[in-house]
């Protein structure tokens, strides 16, 4: 997640549909969160940004580092279902930037990648 937003942060100014203050504030108050930090956690859902996919890319990073040092096979196997678990986690945060910017990647250029 993003920095904690406060006082200071950029505000912007919206016109929400009748009744939809009303379900972000139930949800907020289901969720234990002010109605900001309720839209604020959904927004940062449907668009995240680097520091999600940073964070996560770390992550596998780091479990790689650990997979390659353990020789227990078990403990191997349970690394590797956690790499292949954040891999998905990765690239549905990537698919949903993309999808965000409408950013679309030639299928040449990412064969060249390889």
């Amino acid at each position: 997640m993003a920095g904690k937003a406060g006082r200071g942060s950029e505000q912007f100014m919206l016109r929400l549909p009748d009744g939809m203050r009303d379900r972000i504030r139930a949800a907020a108050e289901a969720n234990g969160r002010s109605m900001n930090g309720e839209i604020i956690k959904t927004l940062e859902q449907a668009y995240p940004g680097n520091e999600e996919i940073n964070q996560t890319a770390t992550e596998i990073v780091r479990l790689a580092d650990a997979l390659r040092g353990e020789d227990d096979p078990k403990k191997k196997a349970e690394l590797l279902s956690e790499i292949q678990d954040m891999d998905r986690v990765l690239r549905h945060e990537l698919d949903e930037l993309r999808r965000g910017i409408n950013v679309h990647f030639d299928e040449e250029f990412l064969d060249s990648l390889e």
